[in-house]
């Protein structure tokens, strides 16, 4: 997005990189980025002190790229990478804004110091919106800037709620196929709330919406493809005594 105060570019975090994409690859995903040898890929290293890191390393078309503990990858294939290689060279300082109020991890241009910017949002949720506030459905769609056909259209959901005995509850909701046609955010918080909860979100569902237990999935994902591959998960283990 071009406006006066600098450039904005979305990216994508820790996920399978698609033509088109621009995605960050912090330590968390693992050892390499896991792409295929097309695009670029730019290694940034944080600088011991202050908010800034450096541009240590640059690849086209080699993917799988090292991901440094101390920094990340960018990979970009496909329109975005005019503007990486432009703005990221070898050497080339970033900053970094960790408290910066974003939903998202983007790649922005100072006006000021002419520095290539990182956003990290220090918080991530990724689902829409509060469905349950203190035992009373409290769906909290406009303020979180959802839509009504949303809440109201019949979808494979995914939610979480806190029970009133202290348990943490997860539930998905099968749809978009002949056995279950999925379920609307008033009834989905109904039915938490008949289950006992006093608070409730909803999470990113639709072809997203697995349930995973014990080594195999226990729903039905509604892609044709089956399960889909995505970026983050709530996932539940054993506590080490």
């Amino acid at each position: 997005v071009q406006n006066k105060r600098g450039f904005t570019v979305t990216t994508k975090v820790n996920c399978e990189r698609k033509k088109g994409d621009i995605v960050i690859y912090t330590p968390e995903f693992g050892r390499t980025t896991l792409t295929t040898g097309e695009g670029i890929e730019v290694v940034v290293r944080r600088d011991k002190k202050g908010p800034f890191g450096t541009v240590v390393a640059i690849s086209e078309k080699v993917g799988s790229t090292a991901i440094p503990s101390d920094g990340f990858v960018v990979s970009v294939a496909g329109d975005g990478e005019d503007v990486v290689r432009k703005e990221l060279k070898i050497r080339t300082k970033v900053a970094f804004h960790s408290s910066n109020p974003t939903f998202y991890e983007g790649l922005s241009l100072d006006p000021w110091k002419k520095l290539p910017v990182f956003d990290f949002a220090d918080d991530i949720v990724g689902g829409v919106p509060q469905l349950i506030k203190d035992s009373k459905i409290d769906i909290t769609w406009q303020e979180e800037k959802s839509s009504k056909s949303f809440v109201e259209t019949r979808h494979p959901r995914t939610a979480v709620a806190k029970l009133k005995d202290g348990k943490f509850l997860m539930i998905t909701v099968d749809g978009r196929s002949e056995s279950s046609g999925g379920i609307g955010l008033q009834d989905l918080a109904e039915y938490l709330l008949s289950l006992g909860a006093t608070d409730a979100m909803n999470l990113d569902g639709g072809g997203s919406t697995t349930m995973f237990v014990d080594g195999k999935v226990v729903n039905k994902p509604s892609d044709k493809e089956g399960e889909r591959k995505v970026s983050d998960a709530l996932v539940v283990t054993l506590r080490k005594k």
